[in-house]
């Protein structure tokens, strides 16, 4: 079923500092993936691909509209644990992770700047690929999308001190009323999705931290995460709603100065 919302005029930055985007989506289960479909799969990506690692799968991913939980646990009493298929790119640009349930794709700021208009072809070329794989139809029935997740991470160049100059939750003034340089900075919050505010959608969470890197740099590293149900919605048009709460919430966490910075042009 394809959406009927209006699409959103969203804003849009020259020089964002965007440094990945990840776009996975969360299906009814395959009755098999193992070793032969991986296998697989590998062949069918192609030579431009190859594979990372097979680590044990992810657990699923839950929206509970009462609290803001994180994936499920996966609990697998002595048996062993079903896999995940991580495949990179010859040029890292890319990376693909697949199991019985969800598919994602990340782009990795290389020569350009990652864009959601890049990676959600990328998911649809991964889809066709693992259907042909376990001869099923992904994303269709018995197999139909059920939560969505997009993913941005970005890193700003700044110390704890000077994270009240990019987001606007961080009161400048309290932080300097503390006495003293700020060394450490860690915040997080998440918000629920829904149009009307009683029907649950999904949920938006904000991290952000100030990590020190190997030469002694320090940066902000702001990472938002959109999850929706997509119901009878239609994928194309829930991962597109995703993408837009990312941008507009980048867009309202962040000061006015920044944008600037940042080259904002709408």
């Amino acid at each position: 079923m394809v959406g009927t919302d209006a699409p959103r005029e969203l804003p849009d930055y020259e020089r964002p500092p965007v440094v990945e985007i990840v776009v996975a989506v969360q299906f009814q289960p395959l009755r098999r993936f193992g070793m032969p479909e991986i296998v697989r799969l590998a062949q069918g990506l192609g030579e431009g691909w190859r594979i990372a690692d097979v680590p044990p799968a992810l657990g699923r991913m839950v929206e509970d509209p009462g609290r803001p939980t994180e994936s499920a646990t996966m609990l697998n009493f002595g048996f062993q644990p079903p896999p995940r298929a991580v495949f990179t790119s010859t040029d890292d640009r890319w990376l693909a992770q697949v199991q019985s349930d969800r598919l994602a794709v990340h782009e990795r700021k290389r020569a350009e700047r990652p864009s959601f208009a890049h990676v959600a072809p990328r998911l649809t070329e991964l889809r066709k690929a693992v259907a042909q794989a376990v001869d099923a139809d992904v994303f269709g029935e018995p197999h139909p999308p059920e939560l969505v997740e997009v993913i941005y991470m970005n890193q700003i160049r700044t110390s704890a001190d000077g994270a009240a100059d990019v987001l606007r939750s961080v009161s400048g003034d309290g932080l300097h009323r503390v006495g003293g340089q700020i060394d450490g900075f860690n915040q997080g919050f998440s918000t629920r999705l829904g149009g009307d505010g009683k029907h649950f959608e999904g949920r938006l969470r904000v991290l952000a931290s100030v990590e020190t890197g190997p030469e002694g740099d320090e940066a902000l590293q702001l990472q938002l995460i959109s999850r929706r149900y997509v119901r009878h919605h239609g994928l194309a048009n829930v991962l597109e709603r995703s993408h837009g709460d990312i941008v507009e919430g980048f867009t309202a966490i962040t000061h006015d100065a920044m944008h600037e910075h940042w080259g904002r042009f709408r």
